[in-house]
């Protein structure tokens, strides 16, 4: 302990830890969701990060008013004063003039250069649809990743089969065609470790396919896409494509009535196969049409299913036998009205299964209905004040459950924000498609009050905190009884220099279970960072983290990191590096973002006792090419094997690789 002690000492006194740059602004509105330390904040966050590369490889033009709403990065309030800004003063010509909006930090200036565009001659010349079809941008992308240890499941048996059918690459290609803001189409294939590129009956190639074709700005065409895409309605109650709710004041949490995307992530789940459209019937509103005819992952059983399958793996015969077992079809409408400051809107939907949904009969699932198929509706508003904004969500299901979720931010002074949410998801409410704001995303079976807090007293202090106050009135999907809890995170943020920032994150959550199901429970962590940037070439950053678990015993764990961030002056290359030292038991590991190669999203969670150490270089060939590969290496100090089941490896160490590659012509 005290070698520990003088280790994180010397660091936090030598180095300090972490200003992201170059892109990496997934860093920030992220990392809450990453390190909650569950699968389905793990999902989401991997989906947000494709969600983010695009947007960042296809800006979005800042005078977009539509658009704007749907940049995770901005607040009701930064989005209301950008607006008045261009009432007053005409649309942005450079970035430059943000400075002059109020609510804009430095920090947020810096993300939006990165993921926004300045249109200072609006293109309202007519192309051809040759000109459209031929002279746009292409580009073309590979990502691999393998574990260089043989895992059991890859292990001969005496007939010299494994059982796994694949081999141990994941592999995912893309390709995309965009023409400025008028027409763009892409193709994604991707196979997972441990999937063969031949599988089934005469099947060749990758295990997944997506592909999509989106117009934009077309006349009175708003959006239109055919192939794979996304559609959000509200708060997510209902429709829930699109980024996801986490509790951070940096996520942008009131976005408009609807988002209407072309779905370009590797994710095998929550998008939509069909067509949809949004067309401006008026000047002020707007409806959006959208089918869906899509074969998902199920667990069926003849002519019933009793869950969907989301991990998207089919290394096996087994996993094989559940895949594209259940058609889905969805259609629906929604129609959107703005005028002044006020926004409301109104959607629908129809949803149908060629099986019955048939909850299983356990406790949990007592408030699940069967069906078939069904329908949905739900109504949205916004309305954008100078120094707040209200705004909400209120959805019913087939047999009249409700759910609802409403909330106000506002401005109380000029380096003060606050958000007040409340939330009542009722416990027989059920939606396949919701992606909401609470302890889950399946918006049912949960109460909840949150209050948020993001402040700037001074030009060195920044200051982000949130408590949130739930209750699960009954069993369900992640309780087996009755539970409540709440839920809270400090973050302060020292600008002590140019080059030098500490930030101090505390989290703390505790959940009442009955003496049933585990009894109270408690986690927590507290996480040091600090930064220094000696030159503009590189990047020094450390992290020290303390973790806690508390139900029928108490357990500790610590992390301490080290990275490097280098670029060099002459040649177009970057690396990163880190060195970690973590001690840890299950119940209470630590989950640390960790930099990767472009289409790729690491949040590991470090347990036992050990060493972790990644290398991270990119190399700019020219203006069409991009090379980036990552090396890192698990050591462990207290066990002679790695993983468990199928994943285990026999030995005290465990090695990945990843490379990326990208070229544009």
């Amino acid at each position: 302990m005290l070698r520990l002690i003088s280790i994180i000492i010397l660091m936090l006194l030598t180095c300090r830890a972490v200003a992201q740059e170059d892109g990496n602004m997934d860093i920030d509105i992220l990392t809450d969701a990453a390190e909650a330390g569950d699968d389905e904040a793990a999902e989401t966050a991997e989906m947000d990060c494709d969600y983010i590369e695009e947007i960042s490889n296809n800006k979005i033009d800042i005078n977009d008013s539509i658009e704007l709403q749907s940049l995770p990065i901005l607040n009701s309030l930064q989005i209301n004063d950008l607006m008045e800004y261009r009432k007053k003063y005409g649309d942005i010509k450079s970035f430059g003039e943000l400075k002059g909006v109020p609510s804009l930090s430095t920090a947020t200036i810096k993300q939006l250069m990165q993921l926004t565009s300045v249109n200072n001659k609006p293109d309202n010349r007519k192309y051809t649809l040759r000109e459209m079809l031929t002279k746009g941008r292409h580009y073309i992308s590979s990502y691999n990743k393998a574990v260089l240890e043989r895992q059991a499941a890859y292990v001969a048996d005496s007939m010299g089969d494994t059982k796994y059918n694949g081999d141990r690459v994941r592999w995912c290609l893309k390709y995309r065609y965009k023409f400025k803001d008028k027409i763009a189409w892409g193709v994604t294939g991707e196979k997972d470790a441990g999937e063969s590129f031949s599988f089934g009956n005469r099947k060749y190639g990758f295990d997944y396919y997506s592909m999509f074709l989106k117009i934009h700005n077309l006349g009175i065409i708003e959006n239109a896409i055919a192939g794979d895409y996304v559609v959000k309605f509200g708060q997510g109650l209902m429709l829930g494509g699109g980024f996801s709710m986490g509790k951070s004041m940096a996520v942008n949490s009131s976005t408009g009535c609807k988002q209407l995307r072309e779905y370009s992530s590797s994710n095998e789940n929550r998008f939509y196969r069909g067509a949809a459209a949004t067309i401006n019937v008026f000047p002020k509103a707007a409806v959006t049409v959208f089918a869906s005819a899509n074969l998902v992952d199920g667990t069926c059983e003849d002519t019933e299913f009793h869950s969907l399958r989301t991990d998207g793996y089919h290394r096996t015969e087994r996993e094989l036998a559940n895949k594209d077992n259940l058609r889905e079809t969805l259609g629906g409408m929604i129609a959107e009205y703005g005028a002044g400051r006020w926004q409301v809107g109104a959607a629908a939907y129809y949803y149908g299964y060629d099986k019955k949904f048939t909850p299983r009969e356990q406790l949990r699932y007592a408030n699940a209905y069967s069906t078939k198929e069904g329908v949905g509706a739900s109504v949205c508003y916004r309305y954008g004040g100078k120094k707040s904004t209200l705004y909400g969500e209120t959805a019913i299901d087939k047999h009249g459950n409700l759910a609802t979720l409403n909330a106000v931010e506002m401005m109380v002074a000029d380096n003060l924000r606050l958000r007040l949410t409340h939330r009542h998801y009722s416990p027989k409410y059920q939606s396949f498609k919701a992606l909401s704001f609470g302890q889950t995303s399946r918006a049912n079976n949960e109460d909840g009050i949150y209050l948020g807090m993001a402040a700037e007293p001074e030009k060195w202090l920044s200051i982000e905190g949130w408590a949130d106050i739930f209750r699960l009135p009954w069993a369900g999907a992640y309780n087996k009884l009755p539970a409540s809890g709440n839920e809270a995170m400090l973050k302060t943020t020292f600008h002590a220099s140019r080059r030098y920032d500490l930030t101090v994150r505390l989290k703390h959550k505790v959940r009442h279970n009955s003496e049933l199901d585990d009894g109270t429970t408690k986690t927590g962590y507290l996480k040091v960072m600090g930064t220094y940037k000696p030159s503009n070439f590189i990047t020094l950053a450390t992290s020290a983290q303390w973790s806690k678990s508390e139900s029928t015993t108490t357990q500790h764990g610590y992390l301490v990191c080290q990275d490097v961030k280098w670029r060099s002056e002459s040649v177009p290359l970057t690396v990163t590096a880190r060195y970690g030292l973590f001690s840890a038991p299950y119940a209470a590991r630590i989950y640390a973002y960790e930099n990767d190669v472009s289409g790729a999203f690491s949040v590991p969670g470090y347990y036992y006792e050990g060493q972790r150490l990644y290398l991270t270089a990119g190399y700019k060939i020219g203006d069409k090419a991009t090379i980036q590969i990552k090396i890192s290496r698990w050591k462990y100090l207290d066990r002679q094997s790695v993983g468990s089941g199928d994943s285990e490896i026999d030995a005290d160490h465990k090695s990945e690789v990843s490379m990326f590659f990208k070229y544009n012509f």
